[in-house]
């Protein structure tokens, strides 16, 4: 059988299909995940040290308690003479802007503990206050590094703000009782301008300078807010789990050896065929049938063309010779060390006869690429300890000669 009779199929026969199916396993979850767990080392490390920071970090950081104090807000109506629409409005975005203002973090200040400097910018720091939308409603919450201080920021924010609120209020009613007191002084004697004016300052002086009211008071918080120390150590150890997955992941990758079936695939740049260990004949067999080559004959075995079986592995290529030879219940097969062998040779060989070469060790890359050149087919046996850069090495050398190449992944 000379080189002419092995017809490597195209891309878009078996081979493609074969490409397909493996490509698909070999990028499914579950095959991502089996590269990650063969390193169990690595991700019970990461897991055990996140675990453990988790726990540290809830150990060492500072407690934040926090609590909420409601208030709503009544409108402000300083001229009960004025326009009804304009009046009863709460614009309650703008109030809650004045509500955290500095001036209302002061005033809490002054009432909570007047010799502190530092406790109004504390509480502006640490107070949030929310509008609802669609109600007059304002939400005070204080954070602090205790229970007690939280309510009190909270509550004190909240009351100061009214007392802001109420002093503009009552500021803005006196000025408009200066206002009318002035033009009704400037009347001599009784009129009907002076005596509507009077009925107004009546009504001026009676408006109601209520601000709002608390209409729910902060409490003191039973316990911190956040993440306790169990939660801080879940979140520690999923953080410590997908750390140790991607380092796993990078080392899996950077493996001298190939190791793996899928790594050879990889590395290879096309499909390995497994050669499983306790199916090593079957796998074989399989194997040929794979490269189309079985013969017409019922009842026959299957036959590679004629080939040369290389390794960069020591002792990988003999290996693979010695399966395909009890793979392959045929006589008319001829095995050889020799690189100088040529395809249906009549001094060596019967024309009929089929010729495979198993390369010695020491064989230069230059000769085996030359021989399967000739002979139109060269088998790579891998191992787990093949190194992955004369695999890779081989690969791109048997690509740019375009010799016809095979990959079977001995598992053992």
């Amino acid at each position: 059988m000379t080189s002419a009779a092995y017809t490597r199929r195209s891309v878009s026969g078996s081979r493609a299909s074969r490409s397909t199916a493996q490509s698909q396993q070999h990028l499914s979850l579950a095959e991502q995940f089996k590269k990650i767990f063969r390193h169990p080392g690595i991700l019970a490390l990461c897991v055990l040290l996140g675990a453990l920071l988790g726990g540290l970090a809830s150990i060492l950081q500072t407690p934040t308690y926090v609590s909420t104090a409601k208030v709503v807000v009544n409108p402000l109506v300083a001229d009960p003479n004025a326009e009804a629409t304009t009046q009863m409005k709460v614009e309650i975005d703008t109030e809650a802007s004045v509500a955290g203002s500095y001036q209302v973090s002061e005033a809490a200040a002054q009432k909570i503990d007047p010799s502190d400097p530092d406790l109004a910018n504390s509480i502006n720091q640490n107070l949030e206050v929310i509008p609802h939308s669609g109600a007059s409603i304002l939400d005070f919450k204080a954070s602090a590094d205790s229970a007690e201080k939280a309510a009190d920021y909270a509550n004190e924010s909240a009351n100061a703000y009214l007392t802001v609120r109420q002093d503009a209020l009552k500021k803005q009613v006196d000025s408009n009782v200066q206002g009318i007191q002035a033009q009704i002084d400037a009347i001599e004697g009784e009129s009907a301008a002076k005596t509507a004016l009077q009925e107004k300052l009546g009504q001026v002086k009676s408006t109601s300078t209520a601000p709002g009211r608390v209409i729910t008071e902060g409490n003191v918080p039973s316990a911190a807010s956040g993440l306790d120390t169990w939660k801080m150590v879940l979140v520690g150890t999923v953080a410590g789990a997908l750390i140790g997955a991607v380092i796993a992941a990078i080392v899996d990758s950077k493996s001298r050896k190939v190791k793996y079936f899928d790594r050879a695939n990889d590395v290879a740049g096309q499909d390995v065929y497994p050669i499983r260990g306790s199916h090593e004949v079957e796998d074989t067999r399989r194997f040929v049938l794979s490269l189309g080559e079985a013969s017409n004959t019922p009842g026959s075995t299957a036959r590679l063309p004629n080939a040369v079986i290389y390794s960069p592995t020591p002792g990988a290529a003999s290996k693979f010779t010695e399966i395909f030879a009890s793979a392959q219940d045929d006589s008319n097969i001829h095995f050889t060390d020799s690189l100088r062998v040529k395809p249906g040779s009549g001094a060596i060989l019967e024309a009929a006869q089929q010729t495979i070469i198993a390369t010695p060790q020491d064989s230069e890359v230059s000769d085996v690429l030359r021989a399967a050149k000739s002979f139109g087919l060269c088998i790579v046996a891998v191992t787990a300890e093949t190194s992955v850069h004369e695999l890779r090495e081989f690969a791109h050398a048997a690509e740019s000669v375009r010799v016809n190449t095979e990959y079977v992944f001995l598992d053992n």
